[in-house]
């Protein structure tokens, strides 16, 4: 069996976008699909490059998918990782399907807010 840290492991976090507002309000979840860093003018600016979220019509949890676009945000805006749960469709999933390829294949996912306490506390 293959570590989780072997390449097959992607970041997915809360990033604090509405400073103003209290609660989940505060935050986009986010897919970090790169970590990296430029100079500009001898500054050092650490950097993710993630796609976004959007909250449900139907049940107000959020969705990260790809279609919400690709976007560029500084790290320090990385509130705290965040776990997601696939929107499963209508047709059961294969007998082989492989656990790390699950942020691949499915297009939508919800914010699970009972990980663990702290997401728990960060979330209501």
């Amino acid at each position: 069996m293959e570590s989780w840290n072997r390449g097959h492991h992607k970041d997915c976090a809360l990033v604090v976008m509405h400073k103003e507002k209290v609660g989940f309000q505060r935050f986009d979840v986010v897919r970090v699909l790169l970590f990296f860093s430029f100079q500009y003018e001898g500054t050092t600016f650490p950097c993710a490059l993630t796609y976004g979220s959007r909250p449900d019509a139907n049940t107000g949890m959020w969705i990260v998918r790809q279609e919400e676009g690709l976007s560029v945000i500084h790290i320090d805006s990385i509130y705290h990782g965040v776990h997601l749960l696939p929107v499963f469709g209508t047709h059961p999933l294969p007998r082989k399907f492989n656990y790390r390829y699950t942020l691949d294949c499915f297009s939508f996912f919800y914010v699970n807010k009972f990980v663990d306490h702290h997401a728990n506390e960060i979330l209501f």
